[in-house]
C-alpha cells in the first residue's frame, strides 16, 4: 500500500488496485506443460507463463503512470492510494 498526497487534503481519495499473484503448479504435473510454467519463455510469438498477464501489467501501468508524473512535477489534487496486493484466488 502506497500512498501519494494530494494536494487538497479535504477531496475525496482514489484507490488504484491490482495484484501479482501467480496460481502454484500442482507438483507433479509439470511436465504436462507445453512450456515450463514458471519460465516466462518467448515462444511462438507469445509470453509463456503461469500468470504472465494476470494483471501484473496494471501494477506495472499504474508504477510507470506515477513515475511519469512525479518526475515531470505533478501533484494530484485527491490523495492517490495504490494498493498491490497477491495471492487473490487462493488466499
Amino acid at each position: 500500500l502506497y500512498r501519494w498526497p494530494g494536494s487538497d487534503p479535504d477531496a475525496a481519495p482514489v484507490v488504484l488496485l491490482a495484484h501479482f499473484d501467480v496460481v502454484p503448479v500442482v507438483a507433479g504435473t509439470e511436465d504436462r506443460w507445453e512450456q515450463p510454467p514458471f519460465a516466462g519463455n518467448i515462444a511462438d510469438g507469445f509470453v509463456w507463463g503461469r500468470g504472465a498477464l494476470d494483471d501484473k501489467f496494471s501494477v506495472l501501468a499504474q508504477l510507470e503512470a506515477v513515475e511519469h508524473a512525479l518526475a515531470a512535477g505533478f501533484v494530484p489534487k485527491r490523495t492517490v492510494w495504490l494498493a498491490f496486493g497477491h495471492d487473490e484466488e487462493v488466499g
